[in-house]
């Protein structure tokens, strides 16, 4: 059943990735934008509302898009965790006929210790899976690039 639904992400992640990859990179660019506007620019206070509610829906949606898929990668890891735990109760103690032989549970190791070093989720173009660090990258990104064009804007 696992297994399935190992599969099931993975194909969902393969048909989902240049969609996923598109609404996190356009609401990225759409919220440093709307950011830009609103802190850099002068407006109608009208304005800077329309702005800011803008900003606001626009990083929630990221936000929810980007917590969903890291809930899968996360439930995944446990699962995992929890899987490779019932694995070795089983072996001290429920494998008293030997009917999984040491090769056959090195081999299961190493494939859990595998999964759980590349998480399984939603993932972009570029290969990165959807983690909650996500949020925190596309955020700092978007600091940094204001950062680095706040002393042009204000020389000229």
């Amino acid at each position: 059943m696992f297994e399935q639904l190992l599969k099931d992400i993975d194909e969902n992640s393969k048909q989902l990735t240049r969609f996923i990859s598109v609404i996190i990179s356009t609401t990225t660019m759409d919220s440093a934008y709307l950011v830009f506007l609103l802190f850099m620019t002068k407006h109608p206070i009208m304005y800077q509302i329309l702005y800011f509610s803008t900003t606001l829906a626009i990083i929630g949606t990221l936000a929810s898009l980007i917590l969903g898929c890291s809930i899968i990668c996360s439930t995944n890891r446990k699962l995992l965790k929890l899987k490779q735990k019932s694995l070795l109760l089983f072996i001290m103690h429920g494998n008293s006929g030997k009917i999984l032989t040491t090769s056959q549970m090195l081999k299961f190791d190493s494939i859990t210790n595998t999964l759980l070093n590349q998480s399984l989720g939603f993932r972009l173009t570029n290969g990165i899976t959807i983690t909650s660090y996500t949020f925190i990258t596309i955020i700092f990104n978007i600091s940094t690039f204001f950062f680095l064009i706040s002393p042009h804007i204000y020389s000229h």
